[in-house]
């Protein structure tokens, strides 16, 4: 087994301002905690972080998300929170410890908390967390843990664990997009993957990124830089035949599925936006910088989220002229359907379910009364390809 290596970064690197000392920790998820012969879940969080750097309280929606994860923690036995990044607005001790305080309830860390059934977690670095602080000085600081040494008083922010779950092991691997942001350090993790992905034995794997190589996000970027397909590409020559299973990616504020190479290809899922305003999101569009050609959003994901629109115009919360848009009939007849972000911002967070061979995706989307529910899951077997499980 590849011992368990978190996203995290050496604490004393020059040049940095952030006091790691003022920085709260938290415990992070390791494998050897995770031998389970139950399934093993993982609620999937996007952006929490407030709209603009300042003193000014997060808005609602955030907070009402962090607290429908932690009543599903109870609830459904949920074993650890996975951020994909932009939980602060900027790298400085004031924010850690605001995201310290915001997380309080639900991530087991060194602050005291009445809650006993607090979770682990693991992070993601994304742009944000690095605003200021290149060498993740507070990001390793809030995330301490195992890590890779790569020598000079550095950690690698990127790594992997496995998981053994009802007699299946699962690859976690965690794999970093920025390319720019990691100089040198970018060869180092281009030598360290193949045989982060061929040693040992396992029999699925997981893929965690900052950036998605996919998405239809109006405004964002994919595959920036070439990093998300160059990484992947590494991956599926040295991980054997099938066994890459799903990529699971922040940076847009956005939720995505994607499957672009059908139902026994892997998944793409963006877990982006967990309640802060998002941008429009395209139901189709082109994906030839991600290596395909014209791409949707995985059918069963769409139509729930058309369901929900639906409810929405039925409910008069939003004009017709948003369904139309989303529709792409009427006066946008001629324009790619779309889902408007300020009338309909995507938002929401992921529940990844592992169990032998079996992995589920769910989606449970925040409606406008600020409550959240299932609308789609998505499961694969140890035969047979993606289907759709929504009720």
């Amino acid at each position: 087994m590849i011992r368990t290596t978190l996203l995290s970064v050496v604490l004393l690197g020059a040049g940095c301002f952030v006091d790691a000392a003022k920085v709260p920790s938290h415990q992070a998820f390791s494998g050897p905690e995770a031998q389970k012969v139950r399934p093993v879940s993982f609620a999937v969080v996007g952006s929490t972080r407030s709209l603009a750097y300042g003193a000014k309280a997060e808005p609602k929606a955030p907070r009402q998300l962090i607290e429908d994860v932690r009543t599903q923690v109870s609830v459904r036995g949920i074993d650890a929170v996975i951020l994909t990044g932009g939980f602060v607005r900027r790298s400085t001790a004031d924010e850690w410890s605001r995201f310290g305080k915001r997380w309080s309830d639900l991530l087991a860390s060194e602050r005291p908390s009445d809650n006993k059934a607090r979770v682990p977690v693991l992070a993601l670095p994304g742009a944000s967390e690095r605003l200021g602080d290149k060498r993740l000085v507070g990001f390793g600081a809030a995330f301490p843990g195992a890590t890779q040494d790569i020598g000079l008083d550095r950690v690698a922010s990127w790594g992997a664990t496995d998981l053994s779950v009802d007699g299946t092991t699962w690859r976690l691997l965690f794999a970093d997009t920025h390319r720019r942001a990691l100089g040198s350090r970018w060869q180092e993790q281009l030598f360290w993957l193949p045989k982060a992905v061929s040693e040992g034995s396992y029999d699925r794997l997981l893929v965690f990124m900052p950036e998605p190589r996919i998405t239809l996000a109006k405004g964002a970027t994919m595959n920036r830089d070439g990093a998300a397909v160059e990484l992947i590409e590494i991956i599926e020559e040295y991980a054997g035949l099938d066994k890459l299973t799903a990529v699971i990616s922040g940076g847009p504020s956005t939720n995505e599925l994607y499957l672009p190479t059908g139902s026994f290809g892997e998944a793409y899922l963006v877990a982006g936006n967990a309640g802060l305003s998002g941008p429009t999101l395209l139901r189709a569009g082109p994906a030839d910088d991600a290596g395909f050609k014209d791409l949707g959003l995985e059918p069963g994901f769409d139509l729930a989220l058309m369901r929900e629109l639906d409810l929405l115009a039925d409910a008069e919360q939003v004009p017709q002229s948003i369904v139309d848009k989303a529709r792409a009939r009427g006066s946008w007849e001629t324009y790619t359907p779309r889902y408007d972000g300020d009338a309909f911002p995507v938002q929401g967070w992921w529940i990844v379910t592992l169990h032998g061979q079996a992995l589920t995706l769910t989606y449970r989307a925040r409606r406008a009364d600020g409550t959240f529910h299932d609308v789609h899951t998505l499961g694969r077997g140890g035969r047979g390809g993606w289907k759709a499980i929504s009720e």
